[in-house]
């Protein structure tokens, strides 16, 4: 948690206590409130140095903090740390007009009025720049160049997590709506008042692997039981002002933020239930009659992708389309309305609202190859992969009837990624599906070969207790 230097005159304290307030439980900081005085000395330009252990240090100007009739010798020590640019930062607000010397308003500088909303977001927004980033994969989300006339909406999400902090749900049983839209564009802009954003697509994934993306993306060791995995991630969100956002909650919510806690949820549902905001509008997605061949290609690669969110290159991958070609293809149906794009660059997009698709089943072989490939090359790229471990599932699900010898692959490389990841509740999940696979085909090998590699990671009721070790049973794959 950060410290926050508060240097005010007697009669700010109000506004001293407002300022603290705010930032206390909005930016995830520790305030101490200094009063000028006999003490510490009468005026800001005397008393900021008071500060300089602390991580930052806010100077509330007015006529009574500020000297009288000041030259430029009694501001010079403040002026100086400002114009070197040294740590601890300093910002100013402007209580009431005052003289002030004008090289403190260059950047830091906030002015006070009757309606202060946005100058208390403004401030809150710097104090939070000054945290350390948390996210394991730090996600930048894509503006959206088609959003229009959601204002109102958007100050309500504003107001519930932003202003405070909660949870809100944007629901409505329509697909197509703009549910996705809006948290989208509302998670974009109002990123900078948090220490992270964090995205998870949730759609038919199993509780147990969205408490693993959530925990792994806090930083959070992905190990014992879903429930225990959660509430390791509700403690992160009580003590850390982050914003998580569930996208396409299916069956119970998964995560609510704590009472009284620093983080905020986000959700969007298609289920009925109470929500801060329903969608009801349906935005059609048709296909259009043709295609480029490019884009053709990349479009059937996308029906075995996941629509929430999927990688362009692992499409590409499948689609057999050069890294160039497949950026253009996906540029021609984000123009057609067909493709979002998910992060800023470029390299996650999703179905746009409105559109479905039919799987082409002669494809989901190259589907499951192409994640094996990937899997097989982590090291040289773990960032990408990272971006794939959702797509594990639909892909298993056709090798185990279809291609036993890529599920066993598949299985066996992710499982290694996961490892190293020190996901090992994912890892555990996805070894148990292939001994299970293995104990009904009769492969006896590879029931022995999932059993030792289990020993190391769960004990006889199935719960994770030791982290995966580097060494002998790591060599049978």
């Amino acid at each position: 948690m950060l410290n926050l230097f508060l240097c005010y005159a007697p009669g700010d304290r109000a506004l001293a206590q407002t300022l603290a307030r705010r930032l206390e439980g909005g930016a995830e900081c520790r305030v101490t409130l200094e009063e000028l005085g006999p003490s510490v000395g009468p005026t800001v330009a005397e008393a900021w140095d008071g500060g300089v252990g602390n991580d930052a240090i806010l100077l509330l100007l007015s006529k009574q903090a500020v000297p009288e009739r000041a030259s430029r010798s009694d501001w010079a020590a403040l002026l100086a740390h400002v114009e070197s640019n040294e740590d601890p930062p300093v910002a100013c607000v402007l209580a009431e007009d005052c003289p002030h010397p004008a090289i403190l308003e260059r950047r830091r500088f906030f002015r006070w009025s009757e309606d202060p909303l946005e100058m208390l977001r403004a401030l809150e927004r710097w104090v939070v720049s000054l945290h350390p980033r948390d996210a394991v994969t730090p996600f930048s989300l894509a503006p959206l160049p088609g959003f229009t006339s959601r204002d109102e909406e958007l100050a309500k999400l504003w107001d519930a997590l932003v202003d405070r902090c909660g949870t809100a749900v944007i629901g409505g049983k329509t697909a197509g709506s703009g549910k996705t839209w809006l948290a989208q564009e509302f998670a974009r802009r109002a990123g900078a008042h948090f220490r992270d954003v964090v995205w998870i697509s949730c759609g038919d994934r199993p509780t147990s692997l969205v408490a693993g993306e959530i925990a792994w993306q806090l930083g959070i060791a992905a190990e014992g039981t879903p429930e225990s995995l959660l509430a390791s991630v509700g403690e992160t969100l009580r003590s850390h002002r982050v914003l998580v956002v569930l996208d396409d909650v299916r069956g119970a919510t998964p995560l609510m933020a704590p009472p009284e806690g620093l983080g905020s949820v986000l959700i969007t549902t298609r289920q009925e239930g109470p929500a801060l905001i329903k969608m009801t509008s349906c935005k059609a997605g048709n296909r259009p009659a043709s295609m480029e061949e490019e884009a053709e290609r990349l479009w059937r690669a996308i029906t075995l992708c996941r629509g929430d969110g999927f990688s362009l290159e692992l499409a590409a991958r499948i689609a057999q389309l050069p890294g160039t070609e497949a950026v253009a293809a996906a540029g021609w149906l984000v123009s057609r309305g067909l493709l979002d794009a998910l992060d800023s660059g470029g390299t996650v997009f999703r179905l746009a609202g409105g559109v479905s698709l039919e799987p082409e089943e002669t494809l989901r072989w190259r589907h499951a190859e192409a994640l094996s490939e990937f899997y097989l090359d982590w090291r040289d790229q773990p960032l990408l992969v990272r971006k794939m471990i959702a797509e594990l599932d639909a892909a298993l699900e056709w090798a185990v009837r279809q291609d036993w010898a890529v599920a066993v692959q598949l299985t066996r490389r992710a499982f290694l990624f996961l490892s190293s990841e020190r996901r090992r509740m994912e890892s555990a999940l996805l070894m148990n599906r292939l001994l299970e696979a293995a104990r009904t085909r009769g492969d006896q090998q590879v029931v022995k070969d999932c059993e030792w590699e289990l020993s190391w990671f769960q004990d006889d009721r199935g719960d994770i207790y030791r982290p995966a070790e580097g060494g002998e049973q790591m060599s049978l794959f």
